[in-house]
């Protein structure tokens, strides 16, 4: 999370991806730095009633028309701060995945948000095309050389050249390439957010081609449909979450085990790597929980 400003300096709205969490975070700022400063002060300020102000700082409105021009006076933000909170608050009341995707792209080509340097909140980007993961992952490959034609000469899906020299560029510009530890990165439990949304319709478009373009020995799909009580979807999602750390931890301890058989640290070429992508799916096809 962006940290808030100690300083003289209030925290940089460039470095948020929630309108809220900034405001709050501002609010927090003007109240440590700025004797005097109250609920009624800033009432006074902006016009605003203190319920209103209450309710946002809650999180329990999202300004707009009026009192979001009001409120933005009143933080006195620069005009290039005041567009792109302005932007925050349209990619909160975005109303469905595609025009918040469409957001979040003109969020990430900001030069300021670039510039911000939040490297945790601009991963979210990395989470927006396939390749962009497939490529930090498969550096982890004991032959993985950072080369744009050699990385799409492995891909099984086709990507164009120039967008893998892209993404060399973008995974470096966001520390997640020669990084001294690095981590394997994933989705949250609950899927929330454009960037992770796209991710996930990405890979099930590629799961489908893979039907026809994978061979069948290198792929695994199976599915079956039951009917099954409500209260036990919980255990039923912690039961998939739990197999896919499994076979995460699966990979990560083979790679050591290996590695002692012929007093080397990873496999070689007598046990190559691919790259798989593991995905499960659970979701209703009838019926409504009570509630």
């Amino acid at each position: 999370d962006p940290v808030i400003s100690g300083g003289m300096h209030p925290p940089s709205v460039f470095e948020y991806l929630d309108h809220h969490q900034f405001f709050t975070h501002w609010y927090e700022w003007k109240q440590r730095e700025t004797p005097g400063f109250s609920h009624r002060a800033f009432k006074a300020r902006t016009g605003l009633s203190l319920g209103y102000l209450t309710n946002i700082l809650k999180g329990e409105r999202v300004p707009e028309g009026e009192s979001l021009d009001r409120l933005i006076s009143g933080m006195e933000l620069s005009p290039e701060a005041d567009a792109f909170f302005r932007r925050l608050i349209r990619l909160k009341k975005a109303p469905d995945w595609h025009t918040r995707t469409e957001i979040l792209a003109k969020i990430f080509a900001d030069p300021a948000f670039e510039k911000a340097g939040a490297l945790q909140t601009r991963r979210l980007e990395y989470m927006s095309r396939w390749y962009y993961v497939a490529i930090r992952e498969m550096e982890s490959m004991p032959d993985f050389r950072e080369d744009s034609a050699w990385i799409r000469a492995q891909l099984r899906f086709p990507v164009p050249e120039e967008e893998i020299v892209s993404a060399l560029e973008k995974l470096r510009r966001l520390r997640m390439l020669d990084d001294s530890t690095p981590t394997r990165l994933e989705t949250p439990l609950e899927v929330e957010g454009a960037a992770v949304v796209q991710y996930h319709r990405g890979m099930i478009d590629l799961a489908k081609e893979a039907i026809d373009r994978i061979p069948h020995r290198e792929r695994h799909m199976a599915a079956t449909t039951l009917a099954v009580p409500a209260s036990l979807l919980p255990r039923i999602k912690s039961e998939i979450q739990r197999f896919v750390i499994e076979i995460a931890n699966l990979v990560d301890h083979h790679g050591a085990e290996s590695g002692q058989a012929d007093g080397s640290d990873r496999p070689g070429a007598a046990d190559p790597y691919i790259l798989i992508q593991v995905q499960t799916q659970m979701f209703p096809l009838g019926g409504r929980p009570q509630g």
